[in-house]
């Protein structure tokens, strides 16, 4: 085969998996229930400005009742016929029974959309001490458990609502610390992997459609609340990253055209796709990134 049939053959893959991922796109249902968790602030409010430019039903859940009132304002203004907030803990085992319930009383309609921002991060290097099983337990509870037990309650109304002109979703947001490895994040990429696997796993079990997003560093207060081995703020870390607007737009996106992932920059793209060959060299490419991220 020549280099022109070559270069032939691959752009026309690259059409048809383009033709193909436009053919699956389907836009969100005006009116339909969209339930956020961590919907108070930063990526999670960027997520719900845009369903409720969409006109969906908004149901917002987090710990900030402050945050959580300003966020509703907010979607109210951007077109929400309705919203709503729950506090809750969703770390807790009883978090997700609560917005269950409380989602029962504001909204007679079933949840259509399933958007699972909270989450917590760690930057703590490996110990043998209690604190750091500790900062693994916690990492699970919020970025895992939480979720499952959140798909739990809200599945079978998923389910019930979903149709192939108008599909239920679920929206995961991940990490690149979900597919690649994150140095002293151990912690924390457990968790995120577990997600990971759990959403992919569950792909295959329900028509819903699961997209799970996975940005590299978003420009939000993450790194100022992130547990450490010795339980103090992570002082000095300098914000950097793409706005939480970028990173909303670009997973809403990849969420309404039927993608499975959303993996946001060239980088974790291209890590994710070399490191079953380059193993070795991503990862050390992947520690460098880490511990740049570190930097005062």
């Amino acid at each position: 085969m020549s280099i022109f049939s070559f270069l032939l053959a691959v752009l026309s893959l690259v059409a048809a998996k383009h033709a193909l991922r436009l053919m699956r796109y389907r836009p969100l249902e005006r009116g339909a229930v969209a339930l956020i968790t961590g919907g108070g602030s930063g990526v999670g409010l960027a997520l719900a400005e845009r369903f409720a430019r969409a006109g969906c039903q908004i149901v917002l859940v987090g710990r900030n009742e402050d945050a959580l009132r300003r966020a509703t304002e907010t979607c109210r203004r951007e077109g929400a016929p309705q919203c709503n907030y729950v506090v809750a803990d969703l770390a807790a085992t009883d978090g997700a029974a609560k917005v269950a319930d409380a989602v029962r009383l504001v909204s007679e309609a079933p949840v259509k959309y399933l958007v699972l921002n909270a989450g917590a991060g760690a930057i703590a290097p490996f110990a043998t001490d209690d604190r750091f099983e500790a900062i693994c337990a916690e990492m699970m509870a919020i970025n895992y458990f939480s979720n499952v037990r959140l798909i739990q309650k809200f599945l079978p109304q998923l389910t019930q609502s979903h149709s192939a002109a108008h599909p239920s979703r679920i929206i995961v947001m991940s990490s690149l610390a979900g597919v690649l490895p994150s140095i002293l994040r151990s912690a924390y990429t457990a968790s995120k992997h577990a997600i990971q696997g759990f959403m992919n796993a569950l792909r295959g079990e329900t028509p819903v459609h699961i997209t799970v997003c996975c940005p590299g560093y978003v420009d939000t207060d993450f790194h100022q609340r992130v547990l450490t081995a010795d339980g103090k703020p992570l002082a000095g870390h300098q914000r950097r990253g793409v706005s939480p607007q970028i990173c909303a737009k670009k997973c809403l996106e990849g969420a309404l055209h039927g993608d499975a992932e959303v993996i946001m920059t060239l980088s974790g793209k291209l890590g994710y796709a070399l490191r079953p060959w380059l193993t070795n060299i991503v990862d050390i490419l992947a520690k460098r990134k880490s511990l740049k991220s570190l930097e005062k």
